[in-house]
């Protein structure tokens, strides 16, 4: 029976997750675009054995940009959107299968996430109650016009499925690193161009903040996986901002 969804995933380098993130969505789904920003892997080598995926590569400009051109590619009206880093529990890919998606009134559900970290699945911080709009009718919803930390705008009614996503992010702290400073720079260019300030007092208390409310939410249960995400989610939290005021402080400088 068509499911009527199309799965899409944008790729670079993900040979070591991308096998299992096909083997997750694959009988929930009709089809598979994959959309690679030419990947020195064995991303495509992978993703062609599989006979429902339809690989395609294009440039990357960001992350909306490139996850709308895999949107857009779709044969379906209904979007099953995931990362390369995340997959479908048994239960969600069920949950997939039996929803009624002629129903004119729902445009789009939204999935739960779990976040595994150090080997570890989180259960406390927040992390454990993330709800992300991941299955949506493109005719209703397209991605919203962001650098990083993408999402996507719809029209109309959404609900929300009880089953959810891993996602198993990092590698490694290096790994950890390394995205942090990647997302943090987008971050802050894409507020820096839509005009945003940021005062020395904002950059020192974001990071504190957020370390407060990991705390708060009791991330600390969760063992040393636990800790350390906290820490590092109040870094990431610090140096967007201190991106941020730094960009501002340049600019104000070569005015002057």
């Amino acid at each position: 029976m068509d499911k009527n969804i199309s799965a899409t995933i944008i790729t670079y380098n993900e040979e070591d997750n991308i096998e299992n993130c096909l083997l997750s969505i694959e009988n929930c789904v009709d089809e598979i675009i994959v959309v690679d920003s030419y990947s020195t892997d064995r991303t495509k080598e992978i993703c062609q054995q599989h006979k429902n995926v339809r690989f395609l590569e294009h440039t990357f400009l960001n992350y909306s940009e490139q996850k709308q051109f895999a949107t857009d590619q779709a044969s379906n009206e209904w979007i099953l959107s995931i990362d390369a880093d995340e997959r479908l529990t048994p239960s969600l890919e069920d949950e997939i299968k039996s929803l009624e998606l002629n129903d004119g009134n729902i445009s789009a559900y939204y999935i739960n996430r779990k976040t595994a970290y150090l080997g570890k699945v989180l259960k406390h911080g927040g992390i454990a109650t993330e709800k992300i709009l991941r299955l949506f009718n493109k005719k209703r919803g397209h991605f919203a016009d962001v650098k990083v930390h993408e999402y996507v705008e719809t029209n109309g009614k959404s609900e929300n499925l009880k089953g959810y996503i891993v996602h198993d992010p990092y590698k490694n702290l290096s790994h950890h690193l390394g995205k942090i400073d990647k997302y943090t720079t987008l971050w802050a260019a894409d507020r820096y161009e839509r005009g945003e300030h940021c005062s020395g007092l904002k950059v020192l208390s974001k990071g504190a903040c957020r370390l407060g409310v990991m705390m708060i939410k009791m991330a600390f249960l969760d063992g040393y996986p636990g800790m350390v995400w906290s820490l590092m989610s109040a870094y990431y939290a610090f140096l967007k901002y201190a991106k941020l005021h730094e960009m501002c402080s340049h600019s104000r400088n070569d005015k002057s």
